[in-house]
């Protein structure tokens, strides 16, 4: 696949705001690569997202750090191994085998009860409900997991799936993208780096769903612009917006399509920003102090959505069409 190289396009993605990243950011990183080996579920690759939660949680403390740090790079590791742009070729009893993993680690993850089978993700697992239980709450780890089941249950449909509904195609796709981005676990994580915990009844507000929808399409669809290359130049592949906007929407060229793609995620980031601005009143301090640690939470994730993508090799390449991201660092 020939793509034509743009003009600089990703500086138009305005988070508002410098790069905020975790202080002890490195130590955390050798710690969970460290750990990671131990456990065998280190790739090459995953030195290209390690940084990653240092950008999304600059406030937390080391061993909080380290825990989420574990817990994204089991989510990337699943991702890298098992998600669609990686199943081509995969027949029906892997697929099965698949999903008795995904089944297992849920399991794991809730009750801590080991299966009668084996797989290197279910010690992980294990680790991982230990070390969140060591700071919070099961209520907290079973809403982090629903998420997770989401998220996972999300990844198994295509394009075919949301053309075969009654959605509109671009708007479907979207609504696709913000489940299966891993979006909801890692705001779900926000309470957990922060040592808060919001009750189910402020979680579910209206106001705090918008905020949510709002940071979720902001990393979901930016991530399309930046992981475009390694998702899809080679792999045939049409699953990410540039692609829908082409195929369904009314550009009619692929910097047209960049560039509404571009235009939905700052509208996402408008939304969020104006949102911030609108607080309603808890009538509980307690809460209202609470909520105001989740909303600079969901801020630092806006945030990272753009710094952390810019400055790591996982979606670089010459063949890039982004000419910032045509050279490593």
């Amino acid at each position: 696949m020939t793509i034509k190289v743009l003009p600089p396009i990703l500086s138009k993605i305005d988070v508002r705001s410098k790069a905020r990243v975790n202080p002890q950011a490195r130590i955390a990183e050798n710690i969970i690569e460290h750990e990671c080996r131990q456990l065998g579920i280190w790739l090459p690759q995953l030195q290209d997202y390690t940084t990653m939660s240092g950008y999304l949680f600059p406030t937390a403390s080391l061993q909080r750090l380290v825990t989420l740090g574990m817990y994204n790079n089991f989510l990337f590791f699943v991702d890298d191994q098992f998600d669609r742009h990686a199943k081509e070729g995969v027949d029906i009893e892997q697929e099965i085998a698949m999903r008795k993993v995904f089944d297992n680690c849920t399991r794991i993850l809730l009750s801590g009860i080991l299966p009668d089978d084996n797989n290197i993700l279910y010690e992980v697992c294990q680790q991982l409900r230990t070390r969140f239980l060591n700071h919070t709450t099961e209520a907290w780890l079973q809403r982090l997991v629903q998420s997770n089941l989401a998220h996972l249950k999300a990844s198994t449909y295509t394009i075919d799936d949301i053309l075969n509904s009654n959605e509109d195609i671009v708007e479907g796709y979207i609504n696709l993208r913000i489940l299966d981005s891993g979006m909801h676990p890692t705001m779900d994580s926000l309470e957990f780096a922060r040592g808060i915990i919001l009750p189910n009844n402020v979680i579910k507000s209206r106001y705090i769903q918008q905020l949510r929808r709002a940071v979720a399409k902001i990393g979901a669809l930016s991530n399309d612009i930046f992981s475009y290359t390694k998702e899809i130049i080679g792999t045939n592949s049409r699953f990410n917006l540039v692609c829908v906007l082409e195929d369904y929407g009314d550009c009619r060229t692929f910097q047209e399509a960049v560039v509404d793609a571009v235009k939905i995620v700052n509208d996402a980031i408008d939304d969020f920003y104006t949102l911030t601005n609108e607080t309603p009143p808890w009538n509980d301090k307690q809460i209202e102090a609470d909520v105001g640690e989740y909303i600079e939470g969901l801020r630092d994730q806006v945030i990272a959505c753009w710094h952390w993508q810019i400055s790591t090799n996982r979606y670089r390449s010459p063949n890039s069409p982004f000419p910032e991201l045509r050279t490593l660092i």
